[in-house]
Formats: C-alpha cells, sequence, structure tokens
C-alpha cells in the first residue's frame, strides 16, 4: 500500500480500500494455508486455498464495483444540484436512499456469485438445500385465528416500513421545497406539507393492514387495543397529537411566528406532531408541547402581521425644558434603523415629580427586519445617552 497508495488520485479512494484489503488478506491466506501443509494436511490447504482465491476475487470485485457506483451516484448528485433548482432536495430524497437499495442488490448479487463460484448453487449440493419459497410461505403466526402471517407477509411488512420511514422523512419537505412552493404564505405551506405527510403516512398504513389480511372487524379490535392504550398511559401523547393538526387547521401560531411562551420569547421554528419548537435570543431550542398552546396563554406578536409596539420610560431633570427632550427623543427615534416611520413614534408627558421628568416613549419595530427587540431598544438608549451628554441633560438625582 505504501508504495502503490500514492500513485491513486485521493477522488478513487475504493482504490485505496481494496489494495488495504488484499496487502492484509493474501499474506494472511499464505501464511495459514503454509502452517495447515506443515502439519501434514497438504491437500487440505490446497482444497482452502482454492475457495480463499475465489473469495479474494469475489471481494475485489465487488469492492470495485461498489466504488463505481459510488461515484456514479456521486457525480448524478452533483449534476442534479447543479442543473435543478431544488437540485438538493431530489438528491437527498431519491438519489441517496436509491444508492442504498443498489449497494443493498449488489451485496447479494457478490454473495450469489460467491456461491456459484464455489459451485454451491446446484440442486445437488447438500450443503445449502433450502427450497426458499417454501421457507417464506410457512406460516409463523395467526391473528384472530382468521388472518395468517408468513414470511412473504413479514418481508413485505418490512419493505413497507421502509417505505413508510422514508416518506416520513422526505415528504414534508418535498411537499413543502416543490409542490407547494408558490404558496405565499409560509404558514398555509408549511401545514399542507404536514398534512400531505401525515396523509401518505396513512395510506401506508391501509396498505399495510391490506397485506395483513385484516378486515374492518380486525381493524375496529387493534383500533379498540390503541383506545385501551391510550387510557393506560398514551392519554398526553395523542392528546397533543390530535391538537397538533388543530393548530394546523385553526393556525393561531404558525412557522416564524414570534411568540413569548412563560418567560421565553423565541421564534416558532418548527410545528410538529407532539410539540412545537420556539428557538429564543440565545439560540435554545424551546419544546413546547402542542396541548399546552390550547390550555395554556401564550403571546403571538406576529399573529396577524409582524408590526409590534415597544415602550420605553425615559427620565429627565426637573428643571429641564420638556419640550426640548422630545424633540431630543423624536429626532433620536428618526435616526435609529430599524424603527419604523409608519406607524410614527410618540412621546408622551407622562409625569411631573418634584426632582424629575418622566416621559413615556412609543415606537414601532417589525420583527421580521430584526434580529431582537432587544437590541434596537439598546441601539436606541444609547444613542439618546450620547444626545442627553452633548446637550447637558442630566438625570434626575444630579
Amino acid at each position: 500500500p505504501t508504495l502503490l497508495e500514492p500513485y491513486i488520485e485521493n477522488k478513487h479512494a475504493y482504490l485505496k480500500r481494496i489494495i488495504r484489503w488484499l496487502s492484509f488478506l493474501i499474506p494472511f491466506s499464505l501464511l495459514t494455508n503454509a502452517l495447515i501443509g506443515l502439519v501434514g494436511y497438504v491437500e487440505l490447504a490446497w482444497a482452502i486455498a482454492h475457495y480463499q482465491g475465489l473469495f479474494l476475487v469475489a471481494l475485489t470485485a465487488y469492492l470495485l464495483l461498489r466504488g463505481l457506483l459510488d461515484e456514479l451516484i456521486r457525480w448524478a448528485s452533483e449534476q442534479c444540484i447543479r442543473r435543478f433548482r431544488n437540485g438538493w432536495l431530489w438528491s437527498q430524497a431519491l438519489l441517496k436512499p436509491f444508492h442504498q437499495v443498489l449497494k443493498l442488490i449488489l451485496l447479494a448479487l457478490s454473495v450469489m456469485g460467491l456461491f456459484e463460484l464455489y459451485g454451491w448453487g446446484g440442486d445437488h449440493t447438500p450443503l445449502i438445500n433450502i427450497n426458499l419459497n417454501k421457507l417464506l410461505a410457512t406460516k409463523l403466526f395467526a391473528i384472530s385465528n382468521t388472518v395468517t402471517v408468513t414470511g412473504f407477509t413479514v418481508v413485505e411488512l418490512a419493505v413497507l416500513i421502509v417505505i413508510l420511514i422514508w416518506i416520513a422523512h422526505w415528504s414534508r419537505e418535498f411537499a413543502y421545497r416543490w409542490l407547494f412552493v408558490h404558496t405565499k404564505d409560509l404558514g398555509l405551506r408549511n401545514s399542507l406539507a404536514i398534512f400531505t405527510q401525515y396523509t401518505l403516512i396513512a395510506i401506508g398504513i391501509t396498505i399495510g393492514l391490506n397485506i395483513l389480511g385484516l378486515t374492518w372487524t380486525n381493524i375496529s379490535l387493534i383500533f379498540g387495543l390503541f383506545s385501551l392504550g391510550v387510557g393506560l398511559g398514551l392519554r398526553d401523547l395523542f392528546n397533543n397529537f390530535f391538537t397538533g393538526i388543530f393548530l394546523l387547521l385553526e393556525r393561531p401560531v404558525k412557522v416564524g411566528d414570534w411568540v413569548t411562551v412563560g418567560t421565553y420569547d423565541g421564534q416558532v421554528s418548527h410545528i410538529g406532531a407532539r410539540s412545537i419548537t420556539v428557538t429564543t435570543d440565545d439560540r435554545q431550542e424551546l419544546l413546547v408541547p402542542n396541548a399546552d398552546i390550547f390550555s395554556k396563554n401564550f403571546i403571538n406578536w406576529t399573529h396577524r402581521d409582524s408590526v409590534v409596539r415597544a415602550l420605553v420610560t425615559v427620565k429627565s431633570n426637573r428643571n429641564d425644558n420638556p419640550n426640548r427632550i422630545r424633540d431630543i427623543i423624536l429626532e433620536v427615534l428618526a435616526a435609529t434603523p430599524k424603527i419604523l416611520t409608519n406607524p410614527k413614534p410618540e412621546v408622551y408627558f407622562k409625569e411631573i415629580d418634584k426632582v424629575l421628568l418622566e416621559f413615556k416613549v412609543e415606537y414601532y419595530v417589525d420583527l421580521n427586519h430584526i434580529s431582537s427587540r432587544s437590541g434596537v431598544r439598546s441601539q436606541f438608549l444609547f444613542s439618546l445617552w450620547e444626545r442627553f451628554s452633548s446637550e447637558g441633560i442630566l438625570p434626575p438625582d444630579a
């Protein structure tokens, strides 16, 4: 390997892998056969060497074909991403699982090819004399004495489960990024994507029940068992699931909304079957059960639109001119970039005390165009302090 690997390009890593395997297996095979021959079993050593040689041929062919397959899929993925608008989605959702299936098929064909090289594929060979069809058709157990489960049933269900996992993983993303890409309302777009996912999963479950041969009587029995499970401890899980469906229909909250839940402020980043995810200002992921959205109070700052009001209290010395202070505050508000001019900011004279004047400052920001409300407030107060300092306006306790 030390001599050969420098001449192999990095993109052909599978060739290096083949060299490493052969550099270990060939000396190992020679050593074991030599030891067997030295102790007197020469014919056995030649027989083992024959099978080892065929194994090395099959292994080399498998590693070579798998490396070429990986390169082909990688090239197809790059072309897909480069040429199509949603190329990344097509690459991850279709090419990647297709690649896994092809690798499994290649492995199975390699094993079958090795058996043929060994001469184990014929019916006359006693080593492998198993009728696969007969094995898969063997009855394993029965459901309600009406449905018989065989090996074929298990294989079909296994394939269906794999397909359902793929659907659950990619259908929502596929619908959101491609099927409903022209839907302008992002909340409606997200709801449609989730309903698409649920619908496809429900269809898959129905097909699975038909594969088992279950009638509506059997299905009602299964639902009865589910109801028993709900009563015994799955009540909260099902409550959150069905509440999530109502959230998608009523849409009191959608992805992208700024909300306040308890003492946490953040943006809704995900609406799932069990909970919604709120990303707070310090990048924490807060998981809120769907049932809490209906049963507890929370604030959705952007339910109708993303423009919200902010209030700031400003105090100054009793001897200052309140009209001048109002003008300075309005000028600072107008100079702060993220503060909106429509609705226009307002300054209200709130209180006259023995030692201070108190003002209530009201301005508006668009949550879709700022990183945080605290940042805008901080920028405004910094600018206001610098302006007060240059104008000689003193705090109340001076």
